[in-house]
């Protein structure tokens, strides 16, 4: 049987409160979710730890997506990276998607939609959701990788159940912009 364990997100904003909040949101998701506020900070944290998807502001002070995009792929090439703008034009977007951008979301952002664009990630590499669904309302949700034969001590499986409490309308839909 293969090890699985939480997904792993690394979020990069230097909007301090939006970063808290989905990083809370997120976490009681069951990802482990890692936070940083600028470009410098961001590759700091990635080269102490592989993560697999990082959600990346667009325009921060100092370094830009773009540029920490690029860093953030020589030193984890298959890191997927969902880029947020508030700021988007078609030649940013061209030019992300050559440096290998999942995808891109507006601000301010629908949850919904970044955890479908993560979920997409995390089952194209070999994840498993599972969803209980009882009278219309999540009662259990778990999200699982694979180990990596570079996880070390978090090997074991690991696992998220919420109670249908914990999953109802925990914050606005729209947030960050």
């Amino acid at each position: 049987m293969t090890s699985m364990r939480k997904p792993r997100l690394l979020l990069v904003d230097d909007e301090i409160p939006f970063v808290a909040n989905l990083s809370k949101l997120l976490s009681r998701r069951g990802y482990e979710v890692s936070t940083a506020h600028d470009g410098d900070s961001a590759l700091r944290v990635v080269q102490e730890r592989e993560f697999d998807v990082v959600i990346l502001d667009q325009n921060m002070p100092g370094k830009d997506g773009i540029t920490v995009l690029k860093e953030l792929k020589k030193r984890q090439p298959h890191l997927e990276v969902v880029i947020l703008t508030g700021y988007g034009s078609v030649d940013m977007a061209l030019k992300g998607f050559g440096l290998g951008v999942f995808d891109y979301i507006a601000k301010p952002i629908q949850l919904g939609d970044l955890e479908a664009k993560i979920h997409s990630i995390i089952m194209r590499m070999g994840g498993d959701i599972t969803v209980r669904i009882e009278a219309g309302k999540v009662t259990e949700f778990e999200i699982f990788l694979p180990c990596r034969d570079s996880d070390s001590s978090d090997s074991e499986q690991t696992s998220r159940k919420d109670s249908k409490d914990d999953l109802d309308e925990k914050a606005p839909a729209t947030f960050g912009g």
